[in-house]
């Protein structure tokens, strides 16, 4: 497995990051059920390949570089930059470069694995008829340990709605913080919007001067579990997603998520949260004031969640991927 996106410093990473450490702890342990001898490689690939006499190559980034002699199987999360380069930090010259790269090594693979059934159909809209065999394998969620009944996390001060994740344009936090005085005008109090995750690109304007809006760097894993366990709301206004981890997690963190209608996001939440369009806000206003007022609404919302997540295993990801290499 190319695990050379995965830092090696100890932090947890994000997006692709955090995803492909906990598809390789996966894989780890079932491997031997399928008599597969699973390697972590973090040198040079063509190195790697040829010391180890590698039979397969399973690359969780997605991204396979040329000419590697074993049979590759990427792990696709979405396709985002080629309708919006836009989101996206890489010079219009290197862009190019990467992404012909990326097709091709797509159309070379032996087998694709990809993350939700919109970044799927990503994937055949661009390779078309050289598109090779794709097996959509969602992601896991390790759940949270961080869990609070409703009454525990209202107990005190009133619980945050948190956004989670790298700042960057495409997760559309500029959105919710435009709603966020009218919220707070209607619950007729300053309720604590958290806006948590490392600086990533874009130049994204976070509005402070707002009443309730604060700004939270990255934190590590513990704390992390500790926010979704403890909020009152989770919001992804993101205008893509590939899959959608974040809204997984919340719903694993028994925490009702609002999320947008775009990419593969309702899929992922389906009957487990609260889809809106984003050209929908005072809908968005409506039920960021629900979720505060109304306790049935959110003890429904959060047992709904709970169970949906119950259908994405880490497990069941390395299963379907090992499966399909060992057939191979």
């Amino acid at each position: 497995m190319d695990l050379r996106c995965v830092p090696r410093d100890g932090r947890p990473g994000a997006g692709i990051e955090h995803a492909a450490r906990e598809l390789w702890e996966a894989c780890e342990a079932v491997a031997p059920t399928y008599g597969v001898k699973l390697i972590p490689i973090y040198e040079e690939l063509r190195r790697a390949c040829l010391r180890h006499h590698l039979k397969a190559l399973l690359v969780p980034s997605g991204a396979v570089a040329p000419g590697l002699p074993p049979p590759i199987y990427p792990w696709v999360h979405d396709l985002a930059i080629f309708d919006h380069p836009e989101w996206f930090p890489q010079a219009w010259l290197k862009r190019q470069l990467t992404t012909r790269l990326f097709l091709r090594g797509l159309r070379k693979a032996r087998h694709i694995f990809a993350v939700s059934a919109s970044t799927a159909h990503e994937i055949e809209h661009r390779l078309g008829s050289s598109t090779p065999p794709i097996t959509i394998t969602h992601e896991g969620v390790t759940g949270c340990h961080g869990f609070l009944s409703r009454e525990e996390r209202w107990a005190g001060e009133v619980p945050p709605t948190i956004i989670l994740g790298t700042i960057e344009p495409r997760k559309n936090i500029p959105f919710i913080i435009s709603l966020w005085p009218e919220v707070c005008r209607r619950l007729e109090q300053t309720v604590s919007l958290k806006i948590i995750g490392k600086e990533g690109w874009g130049n994204v304007h976070i509005n402070r001067t707002i009443p309730g809006v604060e700004r939270v760097g990255e934190v590590s894993n513990q704390i992390r579990d500790q926010f979704l366990g403890r909020a009152a709301l989770v919001m992804v206004s993101s205008l893509h997603e590939g899959f959608g981890r974040v809204a997984l997690e919340a719903m694993a963190a028994g925490t009702p998520v609002i999320v947008s209608d775009r990419g593969a996001l309702p899929e992922v939440v389906g009957e487990g949260g609260t889809v809106i369009p984003l050209e929908s806000p005072e809908n968005w206003i409506n039920t960021m004031v629900r979720a505060y007022q109304d306790r049935a609404w959110w003890e429904q919302q959060s047992r709904q969640g709970q169970r949906r997540s119950e259908l994405f295993s880490w497990e069941r990801v390395a299963r379907m991927m090992l499966v399909r290499i060992a057939q191979d």
